[in-house]
């Protein structure tokens, strides 16, 4: 039998080793980066890490995220759907920022509000979120996304919660709409600095249908009248 003869071994120039050296560092910091900072706004969006279905909802998010990074500590921030978007914020709170987003569900919510930094540093947040919800008949799970939702604001910040917003019968199944209430009002009631405002009888009358005269034809937003009203009872949880 012939010897076997051992192959030579092959020594990785010392140019490889720094490469390789050199993006190992790089991809750690990377790592730690967004291990801190998290994924860039528009990045998590084209991963679908954030339900933007539609280019006016991306506008929206990345637009709110630029004012947000310079918002000031001590702002009344207003999160909701169409309803809070049409809302004179500054007639309830002077220093407040409205991201309202038409059409958002409580699932877009509650995968954005990363989107927001300075809630931490909020003076208070105004919530009205889940309509939606009802109007794209995507109820199902409602209740345990609101939980996901409140356990995702921070627990120091003042929360007002309002209800989801009465709308005419035709347009959402009212029941469910009142046991997303009850679960609503549940939430704020197990948490600190939380008022629930109820906005049924404030909008509706005893049997639960809504004013005319305080919504849209459509039976779903809010007219100026009915701004009037709602604005006049979230001035008393916002301002001294």
């Amino acid at each position: 039998m012939s010897p076997q003869h051992s192959k030579p071994v092959r020594h990785i120039p010392w140019g490889k080793w720094l490469l390789i050296s050199y993006l190992v560092i790089l991809h750690a910091m990377m790592a730690i980066m967004l291990a801190r900072y998290g994924l860039p706004l528009s990045v998590r969006i084209k991963l679908g890490l954030i339900s933007a279905n539609t280019p006016f909802y991306e506008s929206m998010l990345i637009y709110q995220h630029s004012v947000d990074t310079s918002l000031p500590d001590g702002t009344v921030v207003f999160l909701g759907d169409s309803i809070t978007q049409g809302l004179a914020n500054v007639a309830v709170a002077p220093n407040s920022v409205n991201y309202g987003i038409g059409g958002q569900s409580t699932s877009q919510l509650h995968d954005s509000l990363r989107n927001y930094p300075s809630l931490p540093r909020a003076k208070a947040i105004v919530l009205t979120i889940g309509i939606n919800d009802f109007l794209q008949r995507g109820e199902r799970g409602v209740a345990q996304r609101l939980a996901r939702i409140d356990q995702a604001l921070p627990a120091h910040v003042p929360l007002i919660w309002n209800a989801v917003m009465p709308v005419a019968p035709a347009q959402a199944d009212l029941s469910g709409v009142a046991q997303a209430n009850a679960e609503i009002k549940r939430l704020c009631a197990q948490r600190p600095q939380c008022t629930y405002v109820d906005t049924w009888p404030l909008l509706a009358d005893a049997s639960g249908l809504i004013r005319p005269a305080y919504f849209l034809p459509d039976g779903i937003h809010l007219s100026p009248e009915g701004y009037r009203v709602w604005i006049v009872a979230l001035r008393k949880h916002t301002q001294p």
